[in-house]
């Protein structure tokens, strides 16, 4: 049985060297991450019908999910003079939401002003 486990263990690790590019820390913790839930599932009593698939999709799903997160946002500068003349509100507006649920300044100005009982004119 170990000595599967240690084949088993090769072949992901070179898989995994394959698909980083040589990166051979990334590749270690890729395996590593990929056998702590195989092994998760052993011990809750799952089976894993096909164990070198599994941890071989479990490999590529970790290695994306971890580009992922690493590339989610690419940061600008940031231009503090700017960002002085701006409102909070605005700055959260254009940081945190997608796009499609930005308001456009308009609205948001009019909404603002309906609130504070103001008039825009």
């Amino acid at each position: 049985m170990d000595a599967e486990l240690g084949s088993l263990y090769e072949k992901i690790y070179k898989e995994a060297l394959y698909l980083t590019h040589g990166h051979k820390d990334l590749a270690r913790d890729l395996t590593q991450d990929a056998f702590l839930c195989f092994y998760s599932i052993i011990n809750r009593g799952g089976v894993v019908k096909y164990p070198l698939a599994y941890l071989r999709k479990a490999v590529r799903n970790l290695l994306i999910n971890k580009y992922d997160r690493d590339h989610r946002r690419i940061e600008d500068p940031v231009d503090y003079q700017a960002l002085e003349h701006r409102n909070h509100c605005d700055i959260l507006l254009d940081t945190y939401l997608a796009p499609e649920s930005i308001l456009c300044r308009n609205e948001i100005e009019e909404l603002r002003a309906a609130l504070l009982g103001e008039s825009l004119s």
